[in-house]
């Protein structure tokens, strides 16, 4: 006994509604593609606001607290004379004035207000010298990676920076300059040391975890010594992120939510 197929045309299979939602929303898709490559958006204070709500977000707290440390400094003086230097801190400081930029923000009226509250931050973050603060205040007003390698932000400090700050930068950067060569070059001689004590076959200490290299195949070079080529080169590479993490600044909890729905771009 055989089973008969009955073969019904491709032509009169219907599309699921799921099928038409689906061609239907990439339909939309394209349309939105089109309308976005012909826009040209203006410069004007929401674009900015906009911009910058997502940039305090993410820098705002290390940038407003740097930027407080440059504009006020309150001194008060003991009976025997000494000077100190005296203001809120701690994580509830950092987030008042955290606060006081985005309010800043939020109030400005004209591109050129919004992007004032926003870069005198960073830039106050790219110059503040650290030699002129407590132990305590150092720690958070260090740049995080992403900017301290720009180099538009460092030509914006410059043309910002009172001729005292750029005459002293000036100088670390001559200084660094010069101490450079020798730093290359000890590196270069320690690292061929350690390669002659391991062609010669001597045990070299691992800089990562401190155990010995045993052989020139167990080892690789990172950042002018040895260390071993498995294990504790994901290490260093790890410590790396990790220290570039550390140096960010401290993540605010509360989303700026307020800010983009009250910047909506028409």
């Amino acid at each position: 006994m055989t089973a008969t197929l009955s073969m019904v045309p491709l032509a009169k299979i219907k599309p699921s509604n799921g099928d038409k939602e689906r061609v239907s929303a990439r339909a939309r898709n394209l349309d939105l593609g089109g309308a976005l490559a012909k826009w040209q958006p203006k410069l004007d204070a929401d674009a900015v606001k906009l911009l910058g709500s997502s940039i305090l977000h993410q820098y705002g707290k290390a940038a407003a607290w740097a930027y407080r440390l440059c504009v006020e400094q309150p001194e008060t003086a003991n009976k025997q004379g000494k000077v100190t230097v005296r203001y809120p801190r701690g994580a509830e400081a950092e987030r008042k004035l955290h606060a006081e930029a985005t309010d800043a923000l939020k109030r400005a009226r004209t591109p050129e207000d919004a992007l004032a509250v926003v870069l005198r931050l960073l830039v106050a973050q790219r110059l503040v010298d650290p030699a002129g603060l407590t132990t305590v205040d150092r720690q958070g007003v260090y740049e995080p990676q992403e900017l301290s390698a720009s180099p538009t932000l460092d030509k914006l400090a410059h043309r910002v920076a009172p001729a005292s700050v750029n005459k002293h930068r000036a100088a670390q950067d001559a200084e660094r300059q010069q101490r450079e060569p020798a730093r290359r070059d000890e590196r270069a001689a320690n690292l061929q040391r350690q390669r002659d004590k391991l062609a010669a076959g001597e045990s070299v200490r691992c800089e990562c975890c401190l155990s010995p290299i045993e052989s020139a195949g167990d080892a690789t070079e990172k950042d002018g010594a040895l260390i071993h080529s498995g294990d504790c080169r994901a290490a260093v590479g790890q410590r790396h992120r990790r220290r570039g993490a550390r140096r960010m600044s401290h993540r605010p909890t509360d989303l700026v939510t307020s800010i983009a729905r009250e910047t909506q771009m028409h």
